[in-house]
């Protein structure tokens, strides 16, 4: 999908390996949060994954002045606290017995907060088709990597490909 775009818009040259480095460590980072999610998602209630991944925004703050040389303001302390507090009402964590899913959905957080940081750093020097094709190629390689680790990978029937399909779309 992102090379047939990208060739229709003429957008193919922009895809360019100078970057790889910062590629994987966003794409590594992508992935990890979004497989740490899926496992808290198994092991804790919707509403607590979900308000321990709208920590993201206060990790992103927390780690943009070493990632992105951006100041961390007492507004965004403040904002950060705030926001921690809120989630913590929602999330209801508790601190005496942490649930493994409470540690696996903060994982996500902050995996999804390297994701963003390496996102910014990424578009200083890098066009979407690029930071996309890479994360398709990237993400695809853990996919099956990750999947196969037991030798025992699921290929889709042809009555499931359409959904697949819809899915990729």
């Amino acid at each position: 999908i992102v090379v047939s775009v990208g060739a229709a818009l003429g957008t193919l040259k922009d895809v360019r390996t100078s970057n790889l480095k910062l590629h994987l460590f966003r794409n590594l980072s992508h992935f990890a949060g979004q497989n740490l999610w899926f496992a808290a998602l198994v092991m804790i209630p919707l509403a607590q994954v979900v308000a321990l991944e709208f920590t993201s925004p206060i990790w992103i703050a927390l780690l943009a002045p070493i990632f992105l040389a951006e100041k961390l303001t007492k507004l965004r302390l403040l904002v950060a606290f705030f926001g921690f507090i809120g989630a913590m009402i929602v999330a209801q964590p508790d601190f005496s017995n942490l649930e493994p899913g409470v540690l696996l959905a903060l994982g996500a957080a902050i995996g999804f907060a390297g994701s963003a940081i390496f996102t910014k750093l990424l578009t200083r020097k890098e066009r979407i088709t690029s930071i996309l094709f890479w994360l398709t190629i990237m993400q695809a390689i853990f996919g099956v990597v990750c999947a196969s680790i037991d030798g025992d990978v699921a290929v889709p029937s042809l009555a499931l490909l359409p959904w697949v399909v819809l899915v990729a779309v």
